[in-house]
């Protein structure tokens, strides 16, 4: 994932944490600890989202975007699965006040 990408998405993710009252140091956090791990070759950048889920609790929605692919196979599905897994995991471990879903969309 480039520096750049990384500055811009910070910088949404702060004003959007912003608006439901996320503090900067808890995004700085999320944002430190999804970059920590290394993603597949196939993910190119990532994006923040805050609110309230269906259940009216503060989350997040952490949104990996990966290489358009019409068939992707077993192995590049497997390895997205766990990267989100480990991703999820380590934000619950790091008692974040938001509940992490994770997606992933096509960067195209």
């Amino acid at each position: 994932m480039d520096t750049t990408g990384q500055n811009e998405s910070l910088q949404a993710s702060l004003e959007a944490a912003r608006r439901i009252g996320a503090s900067v140091d808890e995004v700085r956090k999320i944002h430190a600890l999804i970059k920590k791990q290394p993603p597949p070759t196939n993910v190119r950048g990532f994006e923040l989202r805050f609110g309230k889920d269906s259940t009216g609790d503060n989350a997040m929605w952490i949104r990996f975007f990966v290489e358009d692919e019409k068939n992707p196979n077993p192995r590049q599905i497997s390895q997205l699965t766990d990267f989100g897994n480990i991703i999820r995991s380590q934000l619950l471990d790091a008692d974040i006040h938001y509940w992490p879903y994770v997606e992933f969309r096509a960067a195209s």
